[in-house]
Order: C-alpha cells, then structure tokens, then sequence
C-alpha cells in the first residue's frame, strides 16, 4: 500500500511492528514496554501512525490493560480515544523538567505491577528522542540495568535498526542524571548556584574562521540573562572569557543557548545545552581539591597541566561586547597559587576529573567556593553533530564557572525582581523555524530553540 511506503520513507531507521495485519511506528522495548509514534488523524495519519489503527490494536490485543503515556508538550488527543491515558509533556528535542522523571517512572512502574498482564504504551511525536528518556529512565529505576550506558544502549537497539536512540548530549544528560540519583539514593531538592563566566575553548567558525556569540540563559522558558554580542575573537584565539557583569543565580533545569550575531547578515543558532544545578557537587569538589593541592609538589604539578591561559600565558581573548568597556577576565579569573583552598580540579557535567585550571574569583567576596564544569564537544546540543569539524574544533569545549550562592539571606525571587533587569539587553529578532518538519526521527539539527526577542523576566 502506498500509504505504508510513505510511513516508512518517514520513520526511517526506527524498527517498525509489522505483524497480523498491522504495520504501525511501534517497537516492545521489553514485553510490556511500548515505544511508539504519535497516534495520529486526518492528513497527519496518513506519515505516522494512525489514530484507528492504534486503537484497533491494542484493543484487540490488550483490552484494558494497556495505558498511554503521552510526553507530547506540543499536542494532545481526546484521553476518550484510549481507556487510560496519563500525559506528562516536553518539549521535542529538550530534556523533561527533571522533577518530571521519578513521577513518570513510579507511575509506570504502579501500573505495571499492579497486574502481570499490564502494557505501558509511551509516546512523542517520533517516539524516540523523548520516548527513550523516559523509558531508559524507567529501566533504571526498575533496577532492570546498572549502568546509564547500558540501558541507552540497550533502547537504541531495540527502537532503531542503526543503534541511535536517544543521541541529542541534553536528554543523555538527563538520563545520566536519574541513574545516579537512583544508584545513591538521593532525594532531589533544588538549588541554587551562581554564574560567573563563560569560555569558549577552540573558537567556533561561523564567519571568517571566528564568531560574534551571544548568549541566553532561560530556567525552563524564563529568560534570567541575554547577554551582549561578543566581538573582537580572533581565528587564532585559544578561547575566549565570556564575562558576566555579575553572576546570575541559577536554580533547577537550566537552558543555555549561543548564537552567532556578525554585523552584517543574519543571526544564526550556534549551540545549546541543558543542565540541572542539583548535580554540580560541591562536596566532592571541595573533598578533590583538598587531596590534590595538600602538598607543594601537587600543586606544581597541577600547575603545570593546567591550560596555558591559566598562568597567564598564551592566546586568549578578553573580548569586547558592543555598547560594552573591554572587560579583563584574566583579572578576575586567575591562578592563585596562594590559596590551596580555593584551587578546584575542572569536573565535567557527569562528574569525571578532567585536567584544567586553577581558578580564583577575588571579586565576589560572597561566593566561597568555585566550580568550572566543563562540557567537551560531544556533550553540547547541535555542536555535536559537527563531525568533520567544519564549525568547531575536535577540541571545542564550553566552561563555566559557578559558586555557591551560600549568603543566608539569598532569594532567587528577590534577585530576579530587583537585580536582574539591569543584566538584560534586547537582541534582534531570532528566525524561528516553526514549520512543523514531515521527518519522524526528531532531528537534532531542529532543537527547539527559543524566541529571543522576549527578555522579560
């Protein structure tokens, strides 16, 4: 049937449920695990799958003993077209709301044990990029898999016909993150960190070997920060400061995104990423340092495997900002060789000890401890994806550098209303590509990138 064709053609490299007369975007994960397609109607129906065909389906097979788990923030159907039907919406190519996670897996996991004969049936619009959080997820906190490596790898072979599951860094994040709240046991609580700076490492090729970025920092669709346009990086720069006139305090799920604004032509989306502020350890951090620097030989020998702009040599950049006086982060971001106490090892994201900086931040008495989380090029949205290097270096890396906002009196609510205005500049409007795209196979080269117009608080 040419309708088949076309739903193939559509869902491409995902393993389809071909059998008693049925031919639906659908895979059994485990025997009472189900990935699949949005359910669709009218035109839709006709490139995934159809809203009458699923139904007819799972009817048949499952009366009532299949549930729906719809993780759709975009789109939604009458909960009567299945008998149950519980949704627990994202955006497509984004990461869920942390705090989503542990209800959707103890919610699945009621209704699976509460009758042997249960199927939990979940669903985005692919069924694979969000639909793969959630059920590898799951599997960890079923126990079913001990590592996060194993249970993505294990949804990839079986979602796909080529392994690529769950590819977007952010929503492997995401996964990372649940399984070690589950392997220690921890209880999720938000916190509240602050931002300092920002660096490129390996500068991006957007125009003429070099870039114009800015950036924008949103706790879930709340902007907290658009920042100038960085001029002035050169090709042959090693990196480039990115600094905040002050830090900004972050909380909870945290968005930030790059764009390339050159002088003349058009704004461009460079990269982007998530990350949640409860996993910066502090504690470990603290404990790392400690043991690296108790000695004089420890600390030269940390010396001298940090980055040559951490002792103040070699080619960075203290870039300018239009409307903006040149600031001079290595005046304020700098080795101090003096204070074992505050020398912190670079950490990345899921918590590995990467060789880095010594890192001092003077200028902002009320932070006491210091971080610089590094993300390498293949842990940061859309970056990754640029395999032959034609836009990033293999070496590319974002840093930034966060404390504690350890001051007893701090509210992140009073923060914003009073202090935060003053830290945003309106930027021109960005394209936003809104065209809903015909591929099944949530692309990561379309995340959902935020208007930029909107800096309201």
């Amino acid at each position: 049937m040419a309708t088949n064709k076309f739903r193939h053609l559509v869902s491409k490299r995902k393993r389809r449920f071909i059998a008693d007369g049925f031919d639906l975007d659908m895979t059994f994960i485990k025997p009472n695990i189900v990935a699949m397609g949005f359910p669709s109607e009218k035109l839709e129906g006709v490139y995934r799958n159809k809203m009458s065909d699923v139904q007819r389906y799972f009817d048949t097979h499952y009366t009532d003993h299949y549930k729906v788990y719809n993780l759709c923030s975009e789109r939604f159907y009458d909960p009567k077209k299945f008998h149950k039907v519980t949704v627990y919406p994202f955006d497509d190519h984004n990461p869920p709301p942390f705090e989503l996670i542990q209800p959707f897996c103890e919610d699945v996991d009621g209704w699976l044990k509460e009758d042997n004969r249960n199927v939990a049936v979940i669903h985005c619009k692919a069924g694979k990029g969000r639909t793969g959080v959630m059920i590898c997820s799951y599997l960890l906190h079923d126990r079913l898999f001990d590592t996060v490596k194993d249970a993505l790898q294990f949804y990839g072979e079986a979602r796909t016909q080529n392994a690529k599951g769950v590819t977007i860094p952010s929503q492997r994040r995401y996964v990372q993150y649940y399984g070690h709240l589950i392997r220690n046991n921890l209880q999720y609580s938000p916190r509240t960190i602050l931002l300092h700076a920002i660096r490129l490492e390996g500068i991006p090729n957007f125009s003429g070997g070099t870039c114009a970025p800015f950036f924008i920092v949103r706790k879930h669709k709340v902007v907290l920060y658009t920042s100038k346009v960085y001029e002035s990086i050169r090709r042959t720069d090693a990196f480039a400061e990115l600094m905040l006139t002050k830090p900004i305090p972050l909380c909870d799920d945290i968005k930030v995104e790059f764009y390339h604004n050159p002088r003349f032509g058009s704004k461009e989306k460079m990269f982007l990423f998530w990350f949640n502020t409860f996993f910066v350890d502090w504690h470990v951090m603290q404990q790392e340092a400690q043991n690296a620097m108790a000695t004089k030989e420890a600390r030269e020998e940390r010396i001298m495997h940090s980055s040559p702009a951490s002792a103040g040599i070699g080619k960075g950049n203290n870039v300018s900002s239009r409307g903006v006086p040149t600031a001079s982060p290595l005046t304020t971001i700098s080795v101090d060789q003096k204070a074992p106490s505050r020398l912190a090892g670079y950490s990345t994201a899921n918590g590995d000890r990467a060789e880095g900086e010594l890192v001092s931040l003077d200028a902002t008495p009320k932070a006491s401890h210091f971080r610089v989380v590094i993300l390498p090029k293949n842990e940061i949205d859309k970056a990754n994806k640029d395999k032959k290097h034609k836009q990033y270096p293999c070496n590319f890396k974002v840093h930034m550098v966060l404390s504690e906002a350890d001051n007893p009196g701090f509210s992140l609510d009073h923060y914003c209303e009073e202090d935060l205005e003053s830290q945003t500049d309106e930027q021109p409007d960005d394209p936003h590509h809104g065209e809903e795209n015909l591929s099944d196979t949530d692309p990561e080269d379309d995340e959902n990138w935020e208007e930029v117009e909107s800096v309201a608080v």
